[in-house]
C-alpha cells in the first residue's frame, strides 16, 4: 500500500479503502481481512511515505520552486502562464484553455 500512496495521486483514504475492497473481493483473503490495521492505526505511516516524495511547504514565499514537474502539462504545454516577481500570485492554465474562455 505504501508504494501505491507513493506513486498515485489519490487521496491516502481512499487507496486504502480500495486495497481493503479488493481484499473483502478475494475470496482466499479472508484471514488476512481479520489481521489487517484499520485506517486509523496505519494512516500515519502511510502519510509519512506519501511525504517522501512530495517538496517540503516552503518557509516563505521566496522559497517557492517551481519545478518543470508542476509548471508543464504531460504533453509537455505550459501550464504556468505567469509568476508574479515576488511569488504574490501564479497563474495556472494552458493557452487552449484559456481560448475556450
Amino acid at each position: 500500500m505504501k508504494t501505491k500512496v507513493q506513486e498515485e495521486t489519490k487521496p491516502v483514504c481512499a487507496i486504502y479503502q480500495e486495497e481493503v475492497s479488493a481484499l473483502r473481493s478475494d475470496r482466499d483473503s479472508g484471514e488476512m481481512i481479520r489481521e489487517i490495521l484499520t485506517f486509523y492505526s496505519c494512516c500515519a505511516s502511510l502519510y509519512r511515505a506519501r511525504a517522501k516524495i512530495l517538496p517540503a511547504l516552503p518557509q516563505t514565499r521566496n522559497d517557492i520552486q517551481r519545478p518543470d514537474s508542476y509548471t508543464k502539462t504531460t504533453s509537455g504545454d505550459d501550464f504556468l502562464l505567469h509568476a508574479a516577481v515576488d511569488n504574490r500570485f501564479l497563474v495556472f492554465s494552458t493557452q487552449g484553455n484559456l481560448a475556450k474562455l
